[in-house]
């Protein structure tokens, strides 16, 4: 999520980050066992702010990874851009999974976004919810998620240090989880040390795989 602060990029409910981790502000943070981050204890009315860029005007699918374990509660989320005033869906049901740490993937279908750079405000509308991602793809298309490339070795992944080589000498590209390209280049080598810790994408020609920056 942005940066900013407390009514700017993010509202939360109550003072302080509960998890402690990645930021010191009031937005509550936990953590997956690979070193990967989620939103977690969600209450009512929160929001988080995100710059994205759009890359191309079309209708997409948007994939919504979450775990909800609170029993009789249904969380509901929505997606807008507030500063626009154009809302992409609300009062989204997220099914329980009947624990924080079982995650799942609801799909929202065919959400036009026009190209260009525009800040999304995620609205959790009903607590008791962690939001790993959103994952958005060109309707019909294949989620980056969903493929690997066959043939391509990469290694070590995870990688500790943001040092990766790959087994063939090929043109890259990686993008961040919002599909922008962060970097690029040819050889066998990738060095993401520049870059923050997390989850992005390689892209090799047409096929992709995903790469942890531990």
């Amino acid at each position: 999520y942005d940066e900013g602060g407390q009514g700017v990029s993010y509202h939360d409910t109550d003072a302080g980050n509960t998890g402690n981790i990645y930021r010191t502000d009031d937005v509550d943070v936990g953590s997956f066992a690979d070193g990967l981050y989620n939103i977690g204890w969600t209450t009512n009315d929160e929001w988080l702010e995100y710059t994205i860029d759009v890359a191309q005007t079309d209708v997409y699918d948007i994939d919504i990874v979450y775990a909800a374990g609170r029993p009789n509660n249904t969380a509901k989320m929505g997606v807008e851009f507030f500063e626009e005033g154009i809302t992409l869906f609300n009062d989204l049901a997220l099914p329980n999974t009947k624990n924080w740490d079982t995650y799942t993937t609801l799909k929202k279908e065919n959400v036009p976004l026009t190209e260009g750079s525009h800040i999304l405000r995620l609205n959790i509308e009903t607590g008791g919810c962690n939001i790993d991602k959103l994952i958005f793809t060109k309707a019909g298309a294949t989620a980056i998620n969903d493929v690997e490339v066959p043939s391509l070795k990469v290694f070590p992944n995870p990688s500790s240090d943001g040092q990766f080589y790959l087994s063939e000498h090929v043109n890259w590209e990686v993008y961040s989880i919002g599909g922008t390209k962060v970097t690029e280049g040819r050889g066998r080598e990738i060095n993401l040390s520049p870059l923050n810790k997390g989850m992005c994408i390689l892209r090799v020609d047409h096929e992709f795989v995903k790469l942890i920056n531990k």
